[in-house]
């Protein structure tokens, strides 16, 4: 399995400090994926569950999903900017200010 990349290892970072002020830990944390290494965790307080990918970030809170793609965002600390702060949101029961890619309709896959 490929290691993870910067963008994976700054996100989580962010994520988590950003959770520590709520208290609300990454439970269940682990790194999954065959041709690309991803992060998977879970917030089951808040009914949230998040993978972070090589160079973009998705999470599911009950039955909405948000997912920040690279070609949305200038550079990549403004997608974690914008995906550690839905992330948040979600957490206090609010809707996310930015609510990630347009193109999640298209998503036609198997769930994850």
């Amino acid at each position: 399995m490929k290691p993870l990349t910067d963008f994976q290892m700054r996100c989580e970072s962010k994520l988590k400090d950003a959770l520590i002020e709520r208290n609300l830990p990454l439970v269940n944390r682990r790194t999954a994926g065959k041709k690309e290494a991803y992060i998977v965790a879970e917030m089951p307080e808040v009914d949230l569950r998040l993978w972070i990918y090589e160079d973009e970030a998705m999470f599911t809170v009950g039955d909405k999903s948000y997912v920040y793609e690279a070609p949305d965002y200038p550079s990549q600390d403004m997608l974690i900017i914008a995906f550690v702060a839905a992330v948040i949101a979600c957490t206090k029961s609010e809707v996310p200010t930015d609510t990630g890619s347009a193109r999640i309709s298209l998503f036609k896959g198997k769930k994850l």
